[in-house]
């Protein structure tokens, strides 16, 4: 008798362990939104958490990625404050409304570092990865990011010109950044009035540098909202529109001038573009044809590259 009430009630016990949520399960977002899986990125000798959900993935065409950056506030190790902010929730809700075919990524920064530096080079590497993949869309990578999340993003724009189709810093300081780097990225912009943790003065005078660069700049100016309104309610449905309306080409957004110099081979990680965003070549130096008329080309090896554009050949090495 006392071994089968042992039994049930290890059985019982076995039942309600299994139905509580785990550390490696998933968090669902409100909405009936999909599950956000735990995942962690290594790079250079750093652990990235992350959380990721596939929205509208029965598609079979490569899906778009998506990378939203947290503010200061959302640092840490636990791999969950970063999915409480605004933007995560609005940003799934539009994407899963709109039957958007796509991959959201929001990884967490540890505590006491910010998204620039060496974490910008882990970003880099984690979103290169994805891009490499064949269910993902390399000409369809967005990077969107509130307040330190807005800096990051412009600091990932400028050191990886090209790499992502287009960008929504909110509430970020671009001081500091290549506005020549930058414009070969469209990228809109939210600023309040009211915002005492951000200079709105120099968002505005960083936008006009993009635009004289030849980019597509845009700046909302939301008066009277604080720093942290605009965090939370600058993700709406007509500037998401905007964002996810831009795809790579071979232009990105510039408009030809005349003055424009013969274009350089950026290497940002793995990836190599043309600082005019031009369409290039890729060879091996036995003269192997790799690619031919790409804006972007993902290396798969680290090694020697020849890159062809016109009356352009240069010699790259990619670690």
């Amino acid at each position: 008798m006392k071994k089968g009430i042992l039994a049930r009630t290890l059985s019982v016990m076995a039942a309600f362990l299994l139905a509580l949520p785990s550390a490696a399960q998933s968090y669902a977002a409100d909405g009936g939104m999909p599950a956000f899986s735990r995942e962690r990125f290594f790079h250079s000798g750093t652990w990235l958490p992350y959380r990721k959900a596939a929205f509208n993935i029965g598609e079979e065409k490569p899906a778009a990625l998506i990378l939203y950056l947290h503010g200061g506030t959302s640092r840490g190790d636990d791999n969950t404050a970063q999915l409480d902010e605004p933007a995560v929730s609005a940003i799934s809700r539009h994407v899963s409304a709109h039957g958007l075919h796509a991959v959201l990524i929001v990884p967490q920064c540890p505590a006491g570092q910010f998204w620039a530096g060496a974490m910008s080079n882990v970003l880099t590497a984690l979103v290169e990865d994805y891009a490499a993949r064949d269910s993902i869309d390399a000409s369809r990578l967005y990077v969107l990011g509130s307040s330190m999340g807005g800096t990051g993003t412009w600091s990932l724009l400028d050191n990886c010109p090209s790499l992502f189709a287009a960008a929504m810093p909110v509430a970020g300081n671009p001081s500091g950044h290549s506005a020549r780097n930058v414009a070969l990225t469209p990228v809109l912009t939210v600023m309040g009035t009211a915002d005492h943790i951000m200079d709105l003065d120099t968002v505005r005078l960083f936008i006009d540098s993009l635009i004289q660069a030849g980019g597509e700049a845009r700046l909302d100016v939301e008066y009277d909202w604080t720093h942290e309104q605009t965090c939370e309610e600058s993700y709406t449905p007509s500037r998401l529109d905007w964002l996810f309306g831009h795809a790579a080409s071979a232009t990105t957004g510039l408009a030809p001038r005349a003055d424009r110099q013969t274009p350089t081979v950026i290497v940002c990680g793995r990836t190599i573009t043309l600082s005019d965003g031009g369409r290039f070549q890729v060879h091996t130096p036995d003269g192997r044809s790799l690619a031919r008329g790409t804006v972007r080309f993902l290396v798969a090896t680290p090694g020697v590259y020849l890159i062809r554009a016109g009356g352009l050949t240069a010699k790259v090495a990619v670690r």
